[in-house]
């Protein structure tokens, strides 16, 4: 997956004197978000790609599912409901709030996958009073951990449409996640969300910033009255 680098100047200068934009340059994706050009005019800009990165790695299986690279497309979506996880931890226990003692408690799980699921079923559980759908462990269907251990740990490659199934899947965990926050507390969710983004947390100079987002959702976009639109939706964002 690569991302557009735009040339504010250029851009600005362009549209007063009415000529097309085309100083447009691709960049491999970074994990910081942050990307520091400078156009063939000497115009340096500085891009943020303004998404946490479960949001960033959903893109990059939907962009892997596009070059053909269905394999690396389940591993992304993996790691992209495993860093949702993380971040929903990391919001309903105010893991990043100064002095919290559930920091140092965080390190302890914070290198682990299957302890950060254990916890985000017993905090889920403590705030639904029921436990949180999760991807089946024991299915033989397309949208199980068996299949994603068979991808990833056996080298098993599977085909486009079931990279699509499977993401479908994902995508519908995350949809069901986020739509329940929308429902009770999406204020406070946006706000925390807001505060881990890059543009946040890197040190970078306002001027000649271009600010832009993830293509197939983002918590600070709404679509229909809602921030996680259908998939079908997402798909033709994608022209899958």
């Amino acid at each position: 997956m690569k991302i557009e680098i735009h040339c504010l100047e250029c851009f600005q200068n362009n549209v007063q004197i009415g000529k097309p934009y085309r100083n447009i340059s691709l960049s491999e994706i970074r994990d910081d978000g942050v990307y520091h050009n400078k156009c063939p005019q000497g115009h340096e800009t500085t891009t943020i790609l303004d998404s946490l990165k479960f949001e960033v790695l959903f893109d990059i299986g939907m962009n892997a599912i596009c070059d053909g690279y269905n394999r690396e497309a389940i591993s992304s979506f993996s790691a992209s409901l495993e860093r949702f996880y993380e971040t929903y931890i990391r919001y309903r226990m105010n893991v990043d709030k100064p002095g919290s003692p559930i920091s140092s408690i965080w390190k302890a799980v914070s290198n682990q996958s299957e302890r950060q699921l254990g916890a985000f079923i017993f905090i889920y559980a403590t705030q639904h009073g029921v436990p949180p759908a999760l991807l089946p462990s024991d299915s033989k269907t397309t949208f199980s951990a068996n299949f994603r251990n068979n991808v990833i740990h056996k080298g098993y490659i599977p085909s486009k449409q079931e990279a699509l199934i499977y993401a479908e899947g994902i995508y519908s965990l995350l949809q069901r996640y986020i739509q329940e926050i929308e429902a009770s507390d999406i204020d406070q969710f946006i706000e925390f969300y807001r505060s881990q983004l890059p543009s946040r947390r890197k040190s970078t100079p306002a001027q000649n910033n271009f600010i832009t987002s993830t293509k197939a959702f983002s918590m600070t976009l709404l679509r229909n009255e809602t921030r996680m639109p259908d998939f079908d939706y997402i798909k033709a964002q994608f022209y899958l």
